[in-house]
């Protein structure tokens, strides 16, 4: 399996509820970025199909916890996609703290349609300079320009319909190393300060194998 721990986590995860190699076939992938730790979100870019021709592209994101809700004003339940109002949102927020609180490493997933007559098929798309609309939902109903890795603003489409919806979030384990508990314990023998700087969730890291009685986190 090639990849990074997390996406094969992840991969194995998938592969114990669904069929993997059913939905490739069905959503061939257009386009795939890499893990940004500076924008802390994966793309990847899906045709949608009729049997017969391209009728739309669907786009994944893979977010950190912390900011996955940020790009989405809508949520899938029970199959369909209702408004992520604020009684919704606080309920995802309680959940992902609930995750980060066993120690767990929360990943949000979200997902969104491109128009086919904005985006046809054959499209190139550019999921690291990104060439299509990644929207950005703000709490109080507007919308914000993002970004490309770039810094120019990049073109951006308004309302609901252009913004993510909310799939859910995804817990995962992951131990320290076996021998960072002695190099931690050194350290304090020696009366050298430890302190963590993580991207992960704030309780994630303090109840986490990462913590080990550490000074700061």
């Amino acid at each position: 399996m090639v990849g990074e721990p997390a996406d094969a986590a992840l991969l194995r995860f998938a592969e114990s509820a669904i069929d993997v190699a059913r939905l490739r076939e069905e959503y061939p992938k257009c386009a795939e970025g890499l893990w940004s730790s500076e924008h802390r979100y994966q793309l990847s870019v899906h045709e949608l199909t009729d049997d017969t021709s391209v009728i739309g592209h669907l786009v994944l994101m893979r977010a950190s916890a912390a900011t996955i809700l940020d790009y989405c004003t809508s949520i899938i339940l029970d199959g369909e996609v209702r408004p992520l109002d604020d009684e919704l949102r606080e309920r995802c927020v309680v959940a992902m703290d609930l995750l980060a609180a066993h120690g767990e490493r929360v990943h949000g997933l979200a997902q969104r349609v491109l128009p086919i007559a904005e985006f046809p098929a054959g499209f190139a798309f550019d999921v690291i300079d990104l060439n299509f609309p990644l929207v950005c939902a703000c709490h109080n109903g507007g919308t914000r320009i993002a970004r490309s890795n770039g810094g120019g603003p990049i073109a951006m489409l308004v309302g609901p319909q252009s913004a993510f919806a909310f799939i859910g979030f995804v817990g995962l384990l992951d131990p320290a190393r076996t021998e960072i508990p002695p190099a931690v314990q050194a350290c304090r023998e020696a009366s050298i300060k430890v302190v963590v700087t993580t991207g992960d969730h704030a309780e994630t890291a303090k109840v986490g194998d990462l913590h080990l009685s550490m000074a700061e986190v």
